[in-house]
């Protein structure tokens, strides 16, 4: 009122309702309504500019997403050595797929921000266990953990990409949280973020069947202690997808798309 912006006002109550009547002053142009729910009130802007331009009183600003910290990225390519994976009716191993898209992202992530560390957990055909692979991950601080493998089912006709996080129903749970320690409450939605923002980037690159997120006791992800996932790549027992995951061109398309799902993920933080 002391601005000229209100003229008066008026309030009304009964047992049903409460009404507040402004009259705006001859500078008064537009007034808004805020509802909050914690705790329950109502705020009244008043402003001479149209609605969209009220701005939000300082104390009911919310703090803008920070950047989530992404110094170090751990790069598993699933198989290796005396393990070759799934091997392609054309002759090709899960284990080669898996270290060329591998090499690529890494390439890529380094491309894209100078400053981020990529570790590879094998750099070549070397056999690697699950707990060596995740030992990887958790002794050089990783801020994040990818997994990459080829599907397979018994018959052709399944297709697709997926993205898995571990439940802790794994045999090797147990283990390996005796290692590492019990994971942090928090770390499950933030590796639920991860695998969703991952699956879009794949979504709007990769031609191939989003087949979602997938929730199981992956042994490679039990103990991780930062956001870690498996990327199924596609199935290694269909045609289809197979003779594209052989290919070089495709190969680097998966990686471009998995780079910049690490890149949203960090860029979209969280408050503070």
């Amino acid at each position: 009122k002391g601005l000229g912006l209100i003229d008066s006002l008026e309030t009304a109550q009964t047992p049903a309702e409460a009404v507040i009547t402004l009259h705006l002053g001859p500078y008064g142009g537009t007034a808004e309504v805020l509802r909050r729910t914690s705790p329950p009130r109502l705020l009244i802007a008043v402003s001479e500019g149209t609605a969209d331009d009220i701005p939000l009183p300082d104390f009911e600003r919310r703090a803008a997403p920070r950047p989530r910290q992404v110094r170090v990225v751990v790069i598993d390519p699933g198989h290796g050595g005396s393990d070759p994976g799934i091997v392609t009716t054309s002759g090709v191993a899960e284990k080669e797929i898996t270290l060329a898209i591998a090499q690529y992202l890494r390439r890529r992530l380094q491309d894209e921000d100078e400053s981020l560390r990529v570790i590879l957990t094998r750099d070549d055909d070397r056999f690697l266990s699950n707990e060596d692979r995740t030992g990887i991950a958790n002794s050089n601080r990783a801020d994040l953990f990818i997994s990459l493998h080829g599907n397979g089912w018994f018959h052709g006709g399944e297709r697709g990409f997926s993205v898995g996080t571990f439940s802790g129903d794994g045999a090797h749970a147990p283990s390996e949280f005796a290692r590492w320690g019990e994971p942090d409450p928090g770390l499950q939605s933030e590796m639920s973020a991860f695998a969703e923002t991952l699956l879009e980037a794949l979504g709007e690159s990769v031609p191939l069947p989003n087949r979602g997120a997938r929730s199981a006791g992956y042994a490679v992800l039990a103990g991780a202690t930062m956001p870690a996932v498996l990327v199924e790549c596609g199935f290694l027992t269909n045609r289809e997808d197979a003779g594209q995951l052989v290919d070089s061109d495709f190969q680097e398309t998966v990686a471009s798309a998995l780079a910049q799902g690490v890149l949203q993920f960090r860029d979209s933080g969280g408050t503070p």
